[in-house]
């Protein structure tokens, strides 16, 4: 299963001996798309014999959250096989035969939710085949808000423990020789603030759209790379921009004409959700083979900060260790004081990865039967996720869960540390748990998740949440109304939330509404968001529905339907996937030659398009006159009327009643003008604004003065491309209007980047800049996100209750000058608390409020709790700071 040298494709030749055909490129095409992203991945091999192969086969992974929505085949000679989703058993039996027929035919199946297998048969004799699989995926959490995280999988583990799936068994993997291509073209509603690649940095080329004003967008850029070597590890990229943490819902009429409705909701909750009492802190470490090297030493990094980050007042600890077997700290949980936080700490120097295999099920399994039955319960695992079991292992979570009374609620998070991580196995648990599942290559990429992690854990729950999908779809039938996830666990602050919903309202609805109850009894807090009909050029029509239908197929899956079972829960899958083209475990793509060519699949696709605006026009010319005025509100108008949202309905904060929400509203919806003027072309600072950049409009009709981006790769900015949200120019709502008046100085454009060789040297290298940047403002420098390695080593340096101790180690971090000073402190002044404010003033030094603000807050609100406890106010511990601040290196 693992990547292997020779990079081949085994299929039997015409007297059953084993034969290899070369994979000799995989082309990696995706379209970022402010928080979804679209993915072409293709497979380019050769068949060098002079007579045609039998069957071939290819195993590949594919992100856990990402829907399979598209296959087909190409041959040199200009021959075209368009794959459809059928039954797998049909698609099975439709494949088998065309391979006997001697057809050139293939078929793509579902392994896992995290590896795929694409069957080939019959390659012509001295022909190149290209496979294409095309997905849709969501984006994930990183380590801000503001953030969004798109990471591929470009191996699966060599050590993935467990027997594989049966399909996989006869396939083959890309090896070390086979070519890799990548290009993400990234677009984003808001200023793009920089554009980084943890797991590729140094081998990265950052190229950006070039408007018809001959000026570098700040919203659309490209990012590739080009190796003669397949990557073994995760290839990752981390975009940051204003506006990611604004809550948004799209709208997206269905392609097809079955006039369903799709709709997804994305939501950053920024409402303060306070902390829970005392709770059961237990944590889950894979100790196993495939964590060896730097996954382990991230693990024991991650889990020094995540004992740091729990609450001093009444938490219980455990540390649980895991592979073969499974094993803790102590017998029951213990109080969280320093002694227990100095034990667990040098029990830290003792973790190894030499627990065997990986037995995430048994490990799981006594967790849960280990906890305390009379308090709520937090567990973290920190795994790669690599075992096959995962359909055992995500119901065993899901039974704990539900089973959990609400006085000792249970709720499992994940960290999935490594370069290959299992996202089918590391997402499923958090899923299941009602948690959330964040992933790190290393331990540079830990501090701000452990922080996330641990103030999820912490805080309330908000429950009973709900969605009002708008105006028509709460009548409706069930059969033609449908909600992933179904049932809505909780939500966290400063935590992505996402959710689709599939319905066959004639009209799009105006607004959305979630509402939820925090804590038993509690206070309800509502927040509405307001509907943008999305259009996808030149994405494939159906983005949405085909996430929708993918979110809803794994809900069955994972019980979602408790009245379905057996075959009438298959047949509920199969309907899906065949209805809106998706790939499932009970449905595969299978595609047989039938005499189309490449142009006439142009043809069609033309007259299919043509179709799809008649049906848009006529639909236009249908709708009311006050529908339409509506949609021409600008996109500053969308977005301040969600960020009206945000600051307008949790109004219970201060006390006051938000009223009643989420009524459905009647009436249409349209998509807005198609084009309209701009007026800002961005420099390179986040804090300037210059009028003449009209990238941020639609980019439909922006076809003029655009600079090819890689003209010989087919990677051409010339093709128009245009976001959910049209991307409709916008300043931050946290920036004041004022600032708009106010240009920066217009620096210099930088050269435009060479072209590199096709054989550049790929290092991993993590945290480094993707591109050089001018000095004020680095782009795609990720200087703003990084945290420094002395950051992570003091906050190892914390005591259980929030202070720092005046000892050598923290004079090595923040220079001795600053421990010396302690003789001259005022009386009354001990070396407990000069010693913290140190510290604060080094975090404040190093963590600026750009680029690390909520880990800075959060790193207070531990010393904060120190300080309550011995009654020091905050302007008597500011002034230390201040003090402190002089003298730190």
């Amino acid at each position: 299963m693992a990547a292997k040298n020779t990079c081949t494709i085994v299929h039997n030749g015409p007297n059953n001996q084993t034969l290899h055909l070369p994979l000799q490129e995989v082309s990696i095409d995706a379209l970022i798309v402010d928080v979804s992203a679209q993915v072409k991945l293709s497979h380019v091999f050769t068949n060098p014999d002079n007579i045609a192969t039998g069957r071939a086969k290819y195993v590949f992974p594919v992100p856990a959250r990402a829907a399979v929505s598209g296959f087909e085949m190409q041959t040199s000679d200009g021959r075209l096989v368009v794959g459809v989703a059928k039954d797998n058993v049909q698609a099975e039996e439709e494949y088998k035969a065309a391979v006997d027929e001697g057809k050139f035919s293939g078929l793509m199946q579902w392994s896992a939710d995290d590896i795929f297998t694409i069957s080939v048969g019959s390659i012509p004799a001295r022909a190149t085949v290209t496979t294409t699989l095309t997905c849709v995926m969501d984006l994930m959490d990183n380590d801000f808000p503001d953030e969004v995280r798109f990471q591929l999988p470009m191996a699966i583990g060599a050590m993935r423990y467990g027997t594989p799936p049966p399909n996989t068994l006869d396939a083959t993997s890309a090896g070390t020789r086979t070519r890799l291509r990548i290009a993400a073209r990234i677009q984003t509603a808001g200023e793009m603030k920089s554009v980084t690649s943890p797991s590729h940095g140094s081998t990265l080329i950052i190229k950006p759209y070039r408007t018809h004003h001959h000026t570098d967008s700040r919203r659309r850029t490209t990012a590739y790379i080009e190796s003669p070597e397949f990557l073994t590890g995760d290839f990752v990229l981390v975009i940051r921009a204003e506006g990611l943490d604004m809550p948004r819902c799209f709208a997206e009429r269905d392609a097809k004409g079955r006039g369903t409705v799709a709709l997804q909701l994305s939501v950053v909750p920024k409402f303060p959700i306070p902390p829970l009492p005392a709770q059961e802190y237990l944590f889950l470490v894979d100790r196993s083979g495939s964590m060896t090297g730097q996954c382990i030493e991230t693990a024991r990094s991650t889990l020094g900060l995540l004992l740091r980050f729990i609450p001093a007042d009444g938490s219980m600890v455990n540390i649980f260790s895991f592979g073969s077997h499974c094993d803790s700290l102590w017998p029951s949980s213990r109080a969280y004081d320093q002694s227990a936080l100095t034990v667990a700490t040098q029990h830290l120097d003792t973790m190894w990865a030499d627990y065997g295999g990986t037995e995430t099920l048994l490990a799981l399994r006594q967790v849960f039967s280990r906890r305390r039955g009379d308090m709520r319960t937090v567990l973290f695992v920190l795994t790669d996720g690599e075992d096959h079991n995962i359909d055992a292992t995500i119901a065993t979570v899901q039974q704990a869960v539900t089973s959990s009374p609400p006085s000792a609620s249970l709720r499992v998070f994940t960290l999935g540390i490594g370069p290959n991580v299992s996202t089918a196995m590391c997402e499923g648990i958090a899923r299941a748990g009602d948690g959330v599942c964040l992933l790190a290559l290393n331990t540079a990429e830990i501090a701000a998740k452990c922080f996330q992690l641990v103030r999820a854990g912490r805080s309330s729950l908000v429950n009973d949440v709900t969605v009002d999908w708008g105006a028509k779809a709460g009548k409706q039938n069930a059969q033609l109304f449908r909600q992933s996830p179904t049932r809505i666990g909780t939500v966290y602050p400063s935590l992505r939330f996402v959710a689709f919903a599939i319905t066959d309202a004639k009209h799009v609805p105006k607004e959305v509404t979630l509402s939820g109850v925090l804590n038993e009894g509690g206070t309800q807090v509502t927040l509405t968001v307001p509907v943008r009909l999305a259009r996808f050029k030149p994405l494939d029509e159906g983005m949405i529905h085909s996430l929708a239908a993918r979110h809803l197929i794994r809900d069955l899956e994972e019980g979602g339907a408790p009245h379905l079972q057996g075959e009438a829960l298959r047949t509920e899958i199969v309907k899906l996937g065949v209805e809106y083209q998706v790939a499932s475990r009970y449905t595969s793509f299978v595609g047989v030659d039938v005499g189309n060519t490449i142009r006439q699949r142009a043809e069609q696709r033309e007259r299919e398009r043509e179709e799809r605006e008649n049906r848009r026009n006529r639909g236009r010319a249908s709708r009311n006159v006050d529908a339409q005025q509506e949609s021409e509100d600008s996109w500053d108008d969308y977005m301040q009327k969600a960020f009206d949202a945000i600051t307008g309905v949790f109004s219970w904060v201060l006390g006051y009643s938000s009223g009643p929400r989420g009524r459905t509203i009647p009436g249409g919806w349209t998509s807005r003008r198609e084009s309209r003027s701009r007026s800002s072309t961005r420099s390179r600072s986040v804090s300037s604004h210059d009028p003449q950049d009209d990238d941020a409009g639609n980019f439909d009709d922006q076809t003029g003065g655009e600079e090819d981006i890689r003209d010989d790769d087919g990677y051409e900015s010339r093709e128009s491309f245009s976001t959910l949200s049209s991307l409709e120019s916008f300043s931050s709502w946290e920036a004041p209007r004022s600032r708009r008046r106010h240009r920066s100085p217009r620096r210099r454009q930088p050269p435009a980047v060479e072209r590199r060789s096709p054989s550049p040297r790929v290092q991993q290298m993590p945290n480094s800049p993707v591109q050089e940047r001018s000095p004020v403002t680095p782009t795609s420098a990720n200087a703003s996100t990084r945290i420094a390695p002395d950051v992570i080593e003091l906050v190892h340096l914390q005591q259980f209750d929030g202070s720092f101790a005046l000892r050598r180690e923290l004079g090595d971090i923040v220079g001795q000058r600053a421990i010396d000073e302690a003789k001259n402190l005022p009386a009354g002044v001990d070396q407990t608390l000069w010693a913290t404010a140190v510290a604060v003033a080094f975090f404040t030094k190093n963590l600026g409020p750009e680029g690390q603000g909520e880990l800075l807050e959060g790193l207070r609100e531990k010393i904060g709790e120190y300080l309550q406890s011995r009654g020091i106010g905050k302007d008597e511990f500011d002034q230390l700071v201040d003090r402190a601040k002089g003298i730190i290196d």
